[in-house]
């Protein structure tokens, strides 16, 4: 069996035995220790709330405004990113009714004036989308946790090496842009942008974690070129199930990408990459029809990416590969 086999067969088997057993793995974020936990206004890091709990991500925010002041306050020269979108706020207001004289209507029971309760909106800009003139990041408010990883063996560093060669070649042939933010904690592929988003390695406790981060990002950034794209739907159901489908297909490949490339691992969570996959292999009723699709597609994916590295071979084989 190549690699690829092997990673898909030993995903099945841990996957199947946890379903059997009734055992249940548990996800660990790998990167971004110490981040906020909630949605934060910048300035005054005050929490939102309410409806704005479900309307933004857990981030720092601040309005274009807020920039302005923050620039004449420090003589600083920070500005939106190019392409960045705004979030809505949105705040519950009281204004006193009056009448078509302009007096405040009195309440007769109260003897106070009348009110009447109205929305207002405004936009926000998350703290990773503001950057100074050498793209930097605004540096957050809350105490990220760094490690420096110099105490790196040779061999990692070496496979680290071919890995950033490996994005390089991938990345410059597809046009894809790549940002690293400062403090980052969010991982993705933004398909109508052709851009993938991921933390600084030092966001990372393990470089490892920090390799398959942005290798699950590539493996979904074939999704365009492989033809794995889904019908449109507004079916909430349907587009869940879709959704899981290709993230089992981004984190399978992305263990298959990082077993070819022979990269060490030295994860402290070594079942990650399983209690990824056994949530969001949940949303799916036939469990093992999928998860056998699943490694079919990704295999397909993961060596679509390693044709652009011709220092790579194929099907490499090993006695024993751990997941």
């Amino acid at each position: 069996m190549n690699v690829n086999q092997i990673v898909a067969n030993k995903i099945i088997e841990k996957l199947k035995d946890a379903e059997t057993n009734g055992t249940t793995y548990y996800w660990v974020k790998p990167f971004s220790e110490g981040s906020p936990k909630a949605a934060f206004a910048y300035d005054t890091l005050a929490q939102y709330s309410g409806a704005n709990r479900l309307l933004l991500d857990p981030d720092e925010y601040l309005t274009y405004n807020k920039i302005l002041d923050l620039n004449k306050k420090n003589g600083t020269n920070y500005h939106v990113r190019h392409g960045a979108h705004s979030h809505i706020v949105v705040y519950f207001n009281t204004l006193i009714m009056k009448d078509k004289n302009g007096e405040p209507i009195i309440d007769e029971y109260t003897d106070k004036p009348k009110t009447r309760g109205y929305l207002k909106s405004y936009r926000v800009f998350s703290r990773q989308d503001i950057v100074d003139d050498c793209g930097n990041n605004l540096k957050s408010k809350f105490d990220f946790k760094h490690y420096s990883h110099e105490d790196t063996t040779e061999r990692m560093r070496q496979a680290l090496d071919g890995f950033h060669k490996m994005i390089n070649a991938y990345c410059k042939e597809h046009k894809i842009e790549v940002e690293i933010i400062d403090d980052g904690t969010e991982a993705y592929f933004m398909p109508a942008k052709n851009l993938i988003r991921f933390p600084r390695i030092d966001n990372f406790k393990s470089i490892y974690e920090y390799m398959h981060t942005v290798a699950h990002e590539l493996i979904h950034s074939t999704k365009i070129p492989l033809d794995r794209t889904d019908p449109q739907t507004f079916n909430i159901d349907a587009l869940v199930k879709n959704y899981s489908k290709e993230e089992l297909v981004a984190e399978i490949g992305a263990e298959m990408l990082l077993q070819n490339l022979c990269i060490p691992d030295d994860r402290e969570h070594k079942d990650n990459s399983i209690a990824y996959l056994q949530g969001w292999s949940k949303y799916l009723k036939d469990k093992s029809g999928e998860l056998v699709s699943a490694c079919s597609k990704a295999e397909t994916a993961c060596n679509y990416v390693l044709n652009f590295v011709k220092h790579i071979e194929k099907d490499i084989t090993r006695e024993e590969v751990e997941i």
